[in-house]
């Protein structure tokens, strides 16, 4: 191996720069922000890079997307809890695309989208009244990496 290569492992755990001709690695500190913090950024382009919902028992998702993410929520509901407590439109059956709805077979369900910043509140909502755990890391669409854990 070359000696005057220099090799850093997991890279983008840290900010690189060079400042006076030397390269400097600093660690990038995970910072987790609170509930309220967390719903009130702005989710429009941006890209969930890990995420990881359970109960006290099973694995609920780790999707990269916000609506596969809510669906695998709603997977883990009865229809009529989802039903009674949902903030989106929600149409038992297949509503065949009209007017923004998706359906589900495995649910039954079609349910009209919403932008990433409502998914994301229909999300925690779900979590909180079901007693979910989340753990999620977002690039948001100024390069500003969030953490959300409950």
């Amino acid at each position: 191996m070359d000696s005057n290569i220099i090799r850093i492992s997991n890279i983008n755990k840290y900010r690189i720069e060079i400042i006076n001709n030397e390269l400097i690695a600093t660690p990038i500190e995970e910072v987790v922000i609170t509930e309220d913090e967390f719903i009130n950024k702005n989710f429009t382009n941006s890209k969930i890079k890990k995420c990881l919902i359970n109960d006290d028992i099973n694995k609920i998702t780790d999707k990269l997307n916000y609506f596969s993410i809510l669906i695998d929520i709603y997977k883990s509901l009865s229809t009529s809890f989802i039903i009674q407590n949902t903030t989106f439109n929600i149409k038992i059956g297949d509503e065949k695309g009209a007017k923004g709805y998706h359906y589900d077979k495995s649910l039954n369900l079609s349910i009209q989208r919403k932008d990433a910043n409502a998914t994301i509140k229909e999300i925690i909502k779900m979590i909180n009244i079901n007693n979910y755990k989340i753990n999620i890391e977002i690039e948001l669409e100024n390069k500003e990496l969030i953490n959300y854990k409950n």
